[in-house]
């Protein structure tokens, strides 16, 4: 009898595979993943069933979702207190403990699995103080010449080590800044000029290529990232998540302006009523995850175009390279889809000569999930969408997102190691 689960220490975003013989035909098999973060237990467990011959066979290299991939998904904490979501900053490998028990059979076997973030090849380094712009740069050891991403992320995890640290893992220079500076959930007031600064030094580090930087937003980071390659001349390329097709007026009371500042002054916005700020928040953050804020971001923007301005509106045809979008249709923050339609139809009108992807998932909401991990971490965020679409759409745009890059910057060649499986006679 065997049983191996594979691969047994691998990054985060790889899909695991379980394979096992020697069972009753067609018995049930249950499955339970336990993992213990910041000392709550988190688990999940799902069942499946032996094939007619009494094998299981789950999983393969493609990647394609199946039952381990839910049971992933599917983790939450067994504590009721409220807790922070997952990673994001913290890039900590886990260690995963599954159980896997076939009744009939009276077979028990157990699995333990760990899981990176950041292989052992990624450097990782601070952001000089003197720059004052607090930033974390990945990038694999000893190579040059890197095409190199700056992360920003939405606003509840403005700094996102986690997706750095992966793509650094890919083969690529990743830089995750906090642009928010000392607030750390409010997208209020954001100067440009920092995140210049931070191209300028990513330009001049010794593994990266100047040629090759690239900005991946999502949300507001998206809409941050859109609109400094529309004037950033070093930029080569945008990944946008649930991106924005203008500048918004940031969240607050009905005196604050525009989300970003350049040399101190307010750049040009769309304009959120003040219904909108005595309700946003309240209709956001609804218990029952439904929202108008959605509606109420598509009103403004309106609003602000049948009085006949524009001026808000994020020139993406003056950005030097290829554009990524991704939307779910489902998205409860704002409308992104249509957002998205409308930057790609600017392109189109302005005769944009570098490709331009638009990627819209039906049942997807504002946050999509990294792959394998768990969607807990979207429910106290309210962005819409059916949990386990964001998980499959989290999936996919990943993919998406690596296939995108390596069409137009191929990634260093990186070590390939292989581990022992876990394997029972």
């Amino acid at each position: 009898m065997k049983c191996f689960l594979y691969p047994d220490i691998g990054r985060v975003d790889e899909p695991l595979q379980l394979h096992m013989d020697g069972l009753k035909p067609n018995e049930t098999i249950t499955l339970t993943l336990k993992m213990k973060y910041e000392q709550v237990m988190w688990t999940s467990t799902t069942t499946t069933a032996a094939d007619d011959n009494g094998k299981l066979s789950i999983g393969s290299a493609d990647g394609k979702s199946n039952i381990l991939s839910e049971l992933l998904w599917k983790m939450h904490p067994q504590s009721k207190q409220q807790h922070k979501s997952l990673f994001n900053e913290d890039i900590s490998q886990l260690t995963l403990h599954i159980d896997i028990e076939a009744e009939e059979s009276q077979r028990k076997e157990a699995r333990t699995i760990t899981r990176m973030f950041k292989e052992d090849y990624v450097h990782e380094e601070q952001l000089p103080d003197e720059l004052n712009i607090n930033g974390t740069y990945f990038s694999p050891k000893n190579k040059s010449k890197l095409p190199s991403i700056i992360i920003l992320g939405d606003r509840y995890a403005p700094m996102r080590n986690d997706i750095a640290a992966l793509l650094a893992s890919h083969g690529y220079g990743a830089l995750s800044l906090n642009y928010n500076g000392a607030s750390q959930n409010k997208t209020t007031n954001v100067p440009v000029e920092p995140l210049n600064i931070a191209i300028e030094w990513l330009k001049e580090h010794r593994s990266t290529d100047q040629q090759k930087i690239i900005l991946f937003g999502m949300s507001k980071g998206a809409e941050l990232a859109l609109l400094l390659a529309s004037k950033n001349r070093s930029v080569r390329a945008v990944i946008a998540h649930s991106p924005a097709s203008h500048v918004f007026q940031c969240e607050g009371n009905k005196n604050t302006r525009s989300f970003l500042l350049e040399k101190g002054h307010p750049l040009p916005y769309v304009p959120l009523t003040n219904n909108l700020f005595s309700r946003i928040k309240g209709l956001f953050m609804k218990t029952n995850g439904e929202s108008e804020s959605n509606s109420l971001y598509y009103k403004s923007l309106q609003r602000y175009e049948n009085k006949g301005r524009f001026d808000a509106m994020i020139a993406a045809e003056k950005i030097r390279g290829p554009i990524m979008m991704i939307s779910g249709k489902k998205d409860a923050f704002w409308p992104s889809t249509y957002m998205a339609e409308k930057i790609q139809q600017r392109l189109k009108e302005n005769q944009f000569p570098y490709d331009v992807k638009h990627i819209c998932y039906e049942n997807a909401g504002h946050f999509l999930t990294l792959p394998y991990t768990p969607y807990f971490n979207l429910q106290n965020k309210k962005g819409g969408g059916i949990s386990t679409e964001n998980a499959i759409a989290g999936e996919e745009a990943w993919l998406e997102t690596l296939s995108f890059l390596k069409k137009h910057f191929p990634p260093a060649k990186i070590p390939t190691e292989s581990f022992t499986l876990q394997l029972t006679k």
